[in-house]
């Protein structure tokens, strides 16, 4: 809701709304069809622009241990991806940080 109360059509291409779900969050096709839903109701409050990651913070947290393990673990940062071992740590602790959303 926070980002709907933005002055989104006077910025281009709106504000980005960055958001993360678990993978159990969106298993099934219940869950997908919430997800749906969601992306309507964002379009709704003209939440024009929504970048997912779909991935556990226990993953996140083991990538940051083991790095060479998860050379290939891509996520979206902020309108670009990037392999989450080669950013930096406080880049890699924002995307921890984002709520995972449960559906």
């Amino acid at each position: 809701m926070s980002v709907s109360k933005l002055p989104n059509d006077k910025v281009a291409a709106g504000q980005l709304l960055n958001t993360r779900f678990t993978p159990m969050t969106l298993a099934g096709e219940e869950a997908l069809d919430k997800f749906v839903s969601f992306l309507y109701a964002s379009l709704e409050k003209g939440i024009y622009h929504n970048q997912f990651n779909v991935i556990d913070s226990t993953i996140l947290r083991a990538a940051q241990k083991d790095p060479d393990k998860y050379r290939n673990l891509i996520v979206r940062v902020a309108g670009y991806c990037a392999q989450f071992v080669s950013l930096m740590p406080e880049a890699q602790e924002a995307i921890i940080a984002r709520t995972e959303l449960k559906l």
